[in-house]
């Protein structure tokens, strides 16, 4: 009987076991998980950047209506679990409020991505639903100090809120006192946040000192290591132009917005009747404002303004430091906008081959086409220009040579000449391209704003272009060595004989040729040249004349195209006086198949144009002249000078070397009765071969001797002399003038009376003589024949005869 109750409570115990087992799946299979919806998850306020100090409120929709947990995970892995989220009225919608401050890990979340995951229970699988947010720990204040030593004799700025790190325990109460160690007012108390910052406002507070105090120990805060100063920003604001149009060139105007006291900041602009559209339009950045209307955005310095299509009227800028009580405001009138036109100003006549220069005047435009030519001219370009600097006023340069595109080089025909912001910006030639340099005559010529060619014509003029003679002269010029030859033009001087180490300066006339020193492009004129030699359109030939060269040998040549290409050359166009220069030092030029030699060389230098090559004339021009190479020889005028112990004495020489070139006459006493003396820096400066320094000797003695050394300005002597301080050159004059009148007095009486004596003497003989015998002769060619001056050969024998009978009776 026991076994089989034994037996049957077993049967029931399993059975009983079994349906458990079974009831338990079919209570789990009848609550299944609450799947979140997929994108479900978000904050009531709509942002995804919170504070650590924050409480967010989560929201989302379950499938059904058991209760929801929330799991928050920040970027250091902390995590913070929240269950049994309530749903309202089992429609499955539920809200939270997550306080971010604390709960992770005992703390706030960290600084980083925030995941906010949802599920029924707390597997927080990958498959559930999750939400990222973004915690920054930084306050939300318009300055934050990282530590009190970072605020500590900072300027705080009416009207800023700030925020200081701290080293102290959250809820820890911080007083803002006006003043310093000695006196101080607190102004406002704050706790520190979960963060250790506590935050401050300094709206409506008088401008002051200030520091904070709170907390203890070593991290207390006081006057000594968190005081500042509140300081009022002064702002200013200017335009540059106060007064634009709404149209045309004339629209826009710069902002300048500054602070002495600050630098680094952002201000608003609120223009009122403006429209939202209006700021967008008018400033290159918007915002919005507290109050969420679009304003005008600027920084510190320089905005530009454009009021194109801006309702016409007066309008006040008011301009506001967006973190401060900053603020200014100016004023601009913005009118309609004048009606466009453009004309010519001036149009320069010029030789064909040669540079015109075109001025346009835009107005209300920057930009202006002119039509040069027409289709019964053989020839039209249309050119288009923009006034870059604004000034309403475009001139470009158009080069004959090439504006029919002969050289190829049409592009580069039409150019504004030097730095200058203004450019032509498109060239069409609507005819065929030239085969020669556009011919001689009157171009009709239009302009009309904007790029169409085509748009009717608002002015008309003409294009006068003139035959060429090409070159019609050549001059040489010199100038001193020492000259830098950016200068030498302005220190030229005629003159035919270049002395060793000066230079020759070759100054030719044209006109038909300036055009092909600009069609090439070329960086510069020298170069302009060079490529004109090497493409055969112009060239230069300097040789030896005969007379200069040696017997039996070949003249020699100067070779001016390597010059120019090695840089020992330079050339200098002067197109408005059809002149061009070219600049060498001959010391630097190569010549063949001899060396030059200064003191011997003469040499005939042609420049010519080449008609086969240039279709400018119809047949070669060109110009020759003659210079010669001279030594260099500079010298003191007197091998010894007499000077009186005055100002203004003057020490004279020769030289060679061109006019203008500089030399200094050094004096140096020699003996002295009394004190010695040195004058070291007297200048002289040649002009036409001579030089003159003027010395001052008042401080000599008179009798000293003194040394004069002519120097170059190198201080390289050239030549020595000595000389005398006497008490009057006056005197020393007369002495010699007196001594030369006595002297030349007695000669001319002593050479007189000799000359009476003599000439009665040969009358008498000529008397005596002519009655002597036919056969007497004399000398031809007027010579005496040796005999005694005065008498003739009879009387001579006479006197000899005589002598030698009285000599033997005194015997």
């Amino acid at each position: 009987m026991t076994s089989k109750t034994n037996k049957l409570r077993a049967v029931f115990l399993t059975a009983l076991m079994i349906g458990s087992v079974f009831a338990a799946g079919i209570a789990f299979t009848g609550s299944a998980a609450a799947d979140v919806d997929a994108g479900s998850l978000s904050t009531a306020s709509g942002d995804t950047t919170f504070a650590s100090s924050d409480t967010v409120t989560i929201e989302g929709t379950a499938n059904n209506s058991s209760d929801i947990s929330l799991q928050l995970e920040d970027s250091a892995g902390a995590t913070k679990t929240l269950d049994n989220a309530t749903q309202s009225d089992g429609t499955g919608a539920f809200s939270v409020d997550v306080d971010l401050s604390s709960g992770f890990n005992g703390g706030a979340a960290e600084e980083g991505d925030l995941t906010v995951r949802a599920d029924e229970g707390s597997t927080f699988s990958s498959a559930e639903d999750s939400l990222t947010l973004t915690i920054d720990s930084a306050p939300d204040v318009d300055r934050v100090f990282d530590s009190a030593a970072d605020l500590q004799g900072s300027l705080v700025y009416s009207g800023q809120s700030f925020a200081v790190e701290t080293n102290l325990a959250s809820g820890t109460d911080i007083q803002l006192r006006r003043g310093d160690a000695d006196s101080s007012t607190p102004v406002s108390t704050k706790t520190v946040d979960a963060n250790n910052f506590v935050q401050f406002s300094t709206t409506d507070r008088q401008t002051a000192d200030y520091f904070l105090r709170g907390g203890s120990g070593a991290n207390a805060l006081n006057a000594s290591n968190s005081g500042f100063e509140m300081v009022e920003q002064d702002l200013a604001a200017s335009l540059s132009e106060t007064a634009v149009q709404n149209g045309g060139t004339t629209t826009t105007s710069d902002l300048t917005v500054e602070s002495d006291l600050r630098n680094g900041y952002t201000a608003t602009v609120t223009v009122d009747g403006f429209e939202e559209s209006d700021y967008t339009d008018v400033f290159p950045s918007t915002t919005t404002n507290a109050d969420g209307d679009t304003v005008g955005e600027v920084t510190e310095g320089d905005t530009t303004l454009d009021f194109t299509g801006i309702d016409a009227g007066n309008y006040t800028l008011d301009v506001a430091v967006t973190d401060t009580d900053a603020s200014a405001s100016v004023d601009i009138e913005v009118s309609e906008s004048a009606a466009t036109s453009t004309s010519f100003v001036s149009t320069t006549e010029t030789t064909r081959g040669d540079i015109s220069t075109m001025n346009v005047s835009l107005t209300e435009t920057s930009e202006a086409t002119v039509v040069i030519g027409q289709e019964s001219s053989g020839y039209v370009a249309n050119v288009t220009v923009n006034d870059g600097n604004g000034d309403g006023y475009v001139a470009f340069n158009i080069n004959t040579y090439a504006m029919g595109n002969n050289t190829g080089d049409v592009q580069n025909a039409f150019y504004v000449p030097g730095d200058s912001d203004d450019s032509v910006t498109d060239i069409e030639l609507a005819t065929d391209d030239l085969s020669s340099p556009i011919a001689s005559g009157s171009y009709r010529t239009t302009v009309r704003a904007g790029g169409d060619a085509g748009a009717q014509a608002q002015d008309v003029s003409r294009l006068a272009i003139n035959s060429a003679d090409g070159i019609t002269g050549q001059n040489v010029w010199t100038a001193p060595g020492s000259t830098d030859v950016a200068d030498v033009l302005g220190a030229v001087s005629e003159d035919s004989s270049i002395a060793e180490g000066d230079y020759v300066v070759h100054e030719v006339e044209a006109n038909g040729v300036f055009g092909v020193l600009q069609s090439n492009d070329a960086a510069d004129d020298t170069q302009a040249l060079l490529d004109a030699v090497n493409n055969s359109e112009l060239s230069l030939s300097v040789t030896q004349t005969d007379a200069s060269t040696r017997q039996n040998r070949e003249s020699k040549t100067l070779d001016y195209a390597q010059a120019l290409q090695d840089g020992d050359a330079s050339v200098v166009t002067d197109a408005e006086n059809g002149t061009f220069y070219i600049v060498t030092d001959l010391e630097e030029v190569d010549a063949s198949p001899r060396d030059l030699e200064f003191g011997n060389d003469v040499y005939d230098a042609e420049v010519t144009l080449n008609a086969t090559t240039t279709q400018l004339t119809s047949d070669d021009t060109s110009a020759t002249a003659q210079f010669s190479a001279a030594s260099a020889s500079s010298e003191l005028s007197q091998d010894e000078y007499t000077v009186e112990a005055a100002e203004g004495q003057s020490i004279a020489g020769e030289t060679t070397l061109a006019t203008g070139t500089e030399f200094n006459v050094l004096v140096e006493s020699m003996e002295s009765p009394g004190e010695g003396y040195i004058y070291p820096s007297n200048p002289a400066t040649a002009e036409d071969g001579s030089l003159t320094a003027t010395v001052d000797f008042s401080d000599a003695a008179v009798g000293s001797t003194f040394q004069v050394v002519l120097e170059d300005v190198n201080g390289n002597e050239l030549d020595t002399a000595t000389g005398e301080v006497v008490e009057s050159t006056e005197t020393t004059e007369e002495t010699t003038e007196e001594t030369t009148e006595e002297t030349t007095e007695e000669t001319t009486e002593e050479t007189t009376e000799q000359t009476t004596e003599q000439t009665t003497e040969e009358q008498t003989t000529e008397e005596q003589t002519t009655e002597e015998p036919a056969d007497t002769t004399t000398e031809e060619d007027g010579e005496s024949g040796g005999g005694i001056p005065g008498f003739g050969m009879g009387i001579a024998l006479i006197a000899i005869i005589g002598a030698a009978l009285l000599a033997l009776r005194n015997n």
